[in-house]
């Protein structure tokens, strides 16, 4: 596989020129899969991240580029890590932007022949097995390459929120399937009853429209600034490179997530359900 020759490139590259004392990471701890139904139900309630400087943080992103395949069989894949963070380069620009073009022409070039599988035996056989476990996803990632000079990276999370309309019978059957799965905090005798006081609120409002619009997808970004003031936004998954400055740029650090109260009012609706962000109209 063309990528792994060129990260490997790319790993020496950015160990002979990567700027280690300026070097920055932001470590984002794994998901297991006993925590991945109660992440999907509830959210995260608070999800920690480790601000990591210098020599180490250059260490960490450089492994992070090659980190693509299944390593513990007790992580999530439906969770895959991100690895947020900032390296300078002294380098000729020139030279890491035409790596990355390959690099990342691979990765699409890649991605576009694991999607012409249709059946999903088929893909884990010829994607899955073949090369040992890869996760796809992270295969996938583009490498972003900054050349000159620019005046701040703003870390960040962002995420979207999934509308689903469904009737009233479609979330009692979702209510009463998670009785079985429990919930921290409380007994099972305590869950079963606070999940029959929502199915009543449910059937409550069975009369009106009923909408669940879940924030899904927790990622981090970055929004980055030119010397020009122009300003933009990209996926964070994997770490930034910078070359060709002058002048080092401000970094905001990317801070804990902590999990927000569903809004009580979203436009015309009405929140009925937090634990679902279930509103109705």
């Amino acid at each position: 596989m063309d990528i792994d020759e060129q990260l490997a490139e790319l790993k020496s590259l950015l160990f002979n020129t990567g700027d280690g004392e300026n070097a920055i990471f932001f470590d984002i701890p794994l998901v297991t899969k006993e925590m991945e139904q109660s992440i999907i139900d509830n959210d995260y309630d608070v999800l920690p991240i480790s601000v990591i400087k210098g020599e180490e943080a250059k260490t960490r992103i450089i492994a992070s580029y090659a980190d693509m395949y299944v390593q513990d069989e007790k992580f999530s894949r439906r969770f895959v890590h991100k690895f947020p963070g900032l390296l300078p380069l002294d380098i000729d620009p020139k030279v890491i932007q035409k790596l990355l073009e390959r690099l990342n022409a691979s990765k699409a070039e890649f991605k576009s022949e694991v999607q012409k599988f249709e059946d999903k035996r088929e893909k884990w056989a010829e994607v899955h097995d073949r090369f040992n476990y890869l996760i796809t996803t992270t295969a996938y990632r583009k490498v972003y390459g900054y050349y000159g000079d620019y005046m701040a990276f703003y870390f960040n999370w962002a995420r979207r929120p999934r509308t689903e309309t469904k009737d009233a019978k479609h979330w009692v059957e979702q209510l009463e399937r998670s009785k079985s799965r429990g919930m921290r905090g409380f007994t099972d005798k305590a869950w079963q009853e606070k999940v029959d006081q929502e199915i009543d609120i449910v059937m409550q409002n069975a009369h009106r429209k009923l909408v669940s619009r879940r924030p899904i997808k927790l990622r981090p970004e970055c929004t980055w600034r030119d010397k020009e003031k122009k300003m933009s936004t990209d996926s964070a998954g994997l770490p930034f490179l910078l070359a060709g400055h002058k002048n080092l740029p401000k970094v905001t650090h990317l801070k804990d997530y902590v999990k927000k109260d569903a809004p009580v009012k979203d436009g015309k609706r009405e929140l009925i359900l937090p634990r679902l962000y279930l509103y109705a109209v």
